[in-house]
């Protein structure tokens, strides 16, 4: 919630495109809770984040999200580093996004899955 509320500036219970991007120059937790860069101007970093507010929507293609829609993609987000740490405790390993969760930037698994990696 912290998140979406650092996105929402204008507390209007929704984020658009452009609250996303600018949240992700201003805040380093929202880069790294959504997997983005700092800046996402056109090509890949404006692609990935296409796949990502995608995702966020909810399937749905109305380029707004709600704070519901953005709990249940950060869930997603935690399913998904609960499947990458299994899967590299087992051994196996993450190439080219295989064990990716469809629609899950895979920039953010790795990242989760490294801070889980680093807790004692």
């Amino acid at each position: 919630m912290q998140a979406f509320n650092a996105m929402d500036t204008k507390s209007k219970g929704v984020l658009s495109q452009i609250d996303v991007i600018k949240g992700c120059r201003s805040n380093s937790r929202v880069r790294e809770l959504l997997g983005l860069p700092e800046h996402i101007v056109e090509g890949d970093s404006r692609d990935q984040f296409e796949e990502v507010f995608h995702a966020m929507e909810g399937g749905r293609d109305d380029k707004k999200v709600d704070l519901d829609h953005f709990i249940n993609f950060t869930e997603t987000l935690g399913d998904a580093v609960v499947a990458v740490v299994t899967a590299v405790a087992a051994g196996n390993e993450i190439e080219n996004g295989a064990l990716a969760i469809e629609a899950v930037p895979v920039q953010a698994i790795e990242a989760e899955a490294e801070v889980v990696a680093e807790l004692p």
